[in-house]
């Protein structure tokens, strides 16, 4: 389970993500067909750490925060902070 400013996510025993409270700029509008095994819930977007070791991330994303490196992946963990 992650909080954000005003939304929260989390991943299920299946691997697939939920998210309540506001949504500010789709931020708790978490990606469903994907299986994540953590979730950061940031200021105004959520990111996921997929089984496969690569991260999907949602909501508004006005610097970038929605964009992930996956170039530079695959990934063990994941955080997210205000922007």
């Amino acid at each position: 389970v992650s909080m954000g400013l005003v939304h929260a996510c989390a991943v299920r025993t299946d691997g697939s993500a939920v998210c309540w409270g506001r949504s500010f700029w789709s931020a708790r509008n978490a990606p469903s067909g994907e299986s994540f095994q953590k979730i950061a819930a940031g200021f105004e977007y959520s990111c996921g750490l997929k089984t496969d070791g690569f991260l999907r991330c949602w909501g508004g994303g006005g610097v970038g925060q929605t964009n992930p490196p996956n170039a530079q992946g695959p990934f063990t963990t994941i955080s997210a902070g205000y922007t």
